[in-house]
């Protein structure tokens, strides 16, 4: 019995591990602080007329249904990266949206072009240095 516990933890962790790694979506780095990227990224992100938006947990989500039943779910979440040594603050955008009713759709081209245009506003508001 005690060798079979540890491997139904380990199984379970990693199938824990594996759900976890497909439900943020689509995701960017970006060079700033995150409370300039959290900013940029909830101007962008007006327009989906969110549910909540936690701005302790740098979160947004808007879940929408229409009257046909379809249900559109668009979720946001702002990581600062870990790296303590690095020379620069460094944070992380995770977007997902997708279409959860009546059957379930990912929008990642619309993911990646929201990311593209949260680095076109990062970089039109925050002045280049000269290199």
């Amino acid at each position: 019995m005690r060798t079979y516990l540890p491997t139904i933890r380990t199984v379970a962790l990693c199938g824990l591990a594996v759900a976890m790694a497909g439900c943020r979506g689509s995701s960017s780095s970006y060079p700033f602080d995150r409370d300039t990227v959290w900013r940029v990224a909830v101007g962008e992100a007006i327009v989906w007329r969110p549910n909540l938006i936690d701005s302790n947990k740098y979160f947004i989500e808007s879940v929408k249904t229409n009257l046909t039943g379809t249900e559109q779910r668009y979720r946001l979440e702002v990581v600062r990266n870990p790296n303590l040594f690095a020379r620069r603050p460094s944070t992380t955008i995770y977007v997902r949206m997708e279409q959860t009713q009546p059957r379930r759709v990912r929008f990642n081209d619309l993911e990646k072009e929201f990311l593209m245009r949260i680095r076109a506003r990062l970089q039109e508001a925050v002045p280049q240095r000269p290199g």
